[in-house]
C-alpha cells in the first residue's frame, strides 16, 4: 500500500502507511527485522514532512544494512561504484527508485544456503550512469528466520489444536463443530514464492526535467542480463522523483 500511494503521488497516505510498516516491525516480537521496510517507510515519512521519524527510520535501516552507510539525516546511500553523471546534484534533482529483483524459492525441507555476490541494476539517461542500486533485503533470508522461529513454536500450536478439537467436540452442536474443525485443519497458504528475491533502492541526482530513464538489470558477477526503459510510474514532490521496477524472471 505504501508503494502504491508513493506511486500515485498521495504522499499523506504514504505516510500513513508507514507508520503502519513501523508498528507492526515494533510487534514483530522475536522474528527478523527489514531494511527494506525501515527504507521504504523512511521515504514515505520524508515525503510526508515527518522529517524526524523519517530520520528515525533511515537510522534503522542503516544498523540493518551497515554495508550502505545510509545517511539517516537525508536517506542518502553513497554510490560506491564511483561518481555518476558529471554537474548533476541532488538540489537539482534527486531520483528514488525502488527495485526489486528475482523471485524468492524458499523450501525449508532444503538446506538453506546463503546467497552469493547479490545482482544490482544501473540507472542511466542517454546513456550516461547515474547510480548503482543497493539491495537491502534478501526475502530467502527472511523466509529462513521466520521458519526458524515458526518451527520452536509448532509443537505448542499443534498441542493446543487437539485441546480445543476436544473442547470443540465436546461443545458444540455438530454442524457448528464441523465448520470449526476444518477451520482448524487448513494450513497456512501464504507463500514467500510471491515476493521477489532481492528489494533494494537506488537514491541518485538527476535532471530537474526527469521524464524517463534506462535500467540495466546484472547478476552477480557483472553479467547485464535485461534493460529497460522506465516511464512510469514516475512521480514528483518539488525536486524528487519517485519511481519502481520490478524485474520478474521469465515464467
Amino acid at each position: 500500500l505504501a508503494q502504491n500511494y508513493l506511486a500515485r503521488g498521495l504522499w499523506e497516505d504514504a505516510a500513513v502507511e508507514a507508520r503502519n510498516i513501523v508498528s507492526i516491525l515494533q510487534k514483530r516480537e522475536d522474528y527478523p527485522d527489514d531494511a527494506f521496510s525501515r527504507y521504504l517507510a523512511g521515504v514515505c515519512l520524508e515525503l510526508g514532512d515527518d522529517e524526524d521519524a523519517a530520520q528515525f527510520q533511515y537510522r534503522a535501516a542503516g544498523k540493518l544494512a551497515p554495508q550502505f552507510t545510509i545517511d539517516p539525516q537525508t536517506g542518502q546511500l553513497p554510490d560506491r561504484t564511483g561518481p555518476g553523471v558529471s554537474g548533476l546534484s541532488s538540489k537539482q534533482g534527486e531520483l528514488i527508485c525502488f527495485i526489486a529483483m528475482g523471485q524468492t524459492r524458499f523450501n525449508s525441507e532444503e538446506p538453506y544456503r546463503p546467497p552469493s555476490s547479490p545482482p544490482y541494476a544501473d540507472i542511466f539517461i542517454q546513456g550516461r550512469r547515474l547510480g548503482r542500486s543497493a539491495m537491502l533485503v534478501n526475502t530467502a533470508d527472511l523466509a529462513w528466520s521466520t521458519w526458524q522461529k515458526d518451527l520452536a513454536k509448532k509443537t505448542g500450536k499443534q498441542v493446543t489444536r487437539i485441546i480445543l478439537k476436544e473442547i470443540i467436540s465436546e461443545s458444540v452442536a455438530q454442524k457448528d463443530k464441523d465448520i470449526l474443525l476444518l477451520a482448524l485443519e487448513q494450513p497456512d497458504t501464504r507463500h514467500w514464492q510471491t515476493l521477489p528475491l532481492w528489494l533494494g533502492v537506488m537514491r541518485v541526482p538527476c535532471p530537474a526535467d526527469l521524464g524517463e530513464f534506462d535500467i540495466a538489470f546484472s547478476n552477480g558477477d557483472g553479467h547485464v542480463y535485461r534493460q529497460l526503459k522506465i516511464t512510469a510510474p514516475l512521480t514528483r514532490k518539488g525536486n524528487r522523483w519517485i519511481s519502481f521496477c520490478r524485474d520478474l524472471p521469465a515464467p
